[in-house]
């Protein structure tokens, strides 16, 4: 008796369609992650969200405008943020409140030019600090280029570019005025340059999108993945994620996915060279 009624109950169930609720393997709720930080990296980590997204349609990148490497750090300290987009290594004081660090890739750091003719293709370590300092002011000083004056846009004291521009080239660190404008996020510099003509300035490659500014050489060498490889090219910043704690669930495959093939193949299409892997 006792068996039949069992008999009986697992048809019902079959028969209700319980039999396959309970056989259905177990799929993970979605995901989404927020990576706020620097604007150096912000448009490439959007090109290889949305490549992520596309390989995993239930989860979600989202990375938002710019607010700096420190601005980030911040917010990930107040836990508002799941990963931090950062172009600088962490200070001690950020390691010790248990932040960590990868970097992901290098972006060179060009000088770029708004000009209406192809009048100029390279500038060199000297011309760069003239044109800082104000000691050359038109564009007639360079190259074959027409009299008129040069709009230079610079950053703040601090900004990961122009951390290692002043490195690289220390004669920009000693102008007690610099010539110009000074801009506070890396996408709003590349508006300013791309909207008006005669300027000039630097951005992290990868933020160079088309439009109307020309990559300048610098002293004769193309910022190219190779140059920067072999160190022939010497202006790069770091690009990097940070995260507090031990990583899980979709920030840490999203981390590991930014040292896969494709997201190599991302970062090499927008001119960035991808880190060695670890």
């Amino acid at each position: 008796m006792l068996l039949r009624t069992l008999v009986l109950i697992l048809m019902s169930l079959f028969a209700g369609g319980y039999f396959l609720l309970l056989s259905t393997p177990f799929i993970a709720a979605a995901e989404t992650i927020s990576i706020d930080g620097t604007g150096d990296s912000q448009l490439l980590l959007r090109q290889l969200g949305d490549l992520f997204q596309q390989q995993n349609p239930d989860d979600q990148i989202l990375v938002p405008n710019s607010v700096g490497s420190g601005g980030g750090i911040q917010l990930l300290l107040a836990g508002r943020t799941t990963l931090a987009r950062v172009a600088r290594p962490l200070k001690p004081k950020e390691q010790a409140e248990g932040l960590q660090h990868q970097i992901f890739a290098y972006s060179p750091i060009v000088f770029v030019a708004n000009l209406p003719t192809p009048c100029l293709q390279n500038i060199s370590e000297t011309e760069v600090v003239a044109v800082f300092e104000g000691t050359i002011n038109s564009w007639a000083q360079l190259g074959s280029c027409p009299e008129h004056k040069i709009y230079v846009a610079n950053r703040e004291d601090g900004d990961s570019s122009r951390t290692v521009l002043e490195e690289k080239i220390p004669a920009l660190k000693q102008i007690g005025q610099l010539a110009g404008r000074t801009i506070y996020s890396t996408p709003e510099t590349y508006d300013t340059l791309n909207q008006y003509p005669y300027s000039f300035g630097y951005l992290p490659k990868s933020q160079v999108r088309k439009g109307y500014l020309t990559i300048l050489d610098f002293d004769g060498i193309s910022a190219s993945i190779d140059n920067v490889q072999q160190g022939r090219y010497p202006l790069a910043v770091p690009l990097g994620i940070a995260w507090k704690g031990e990583l899980s669930g979709l920030a840490e495959r999203f981390v590991a996915f930014l040292t896969s093939d494709d997201a190599r193949q991302i970062m090499l299409q927008m001119s960035v060279m991808p880190a060695l892997r670890r």
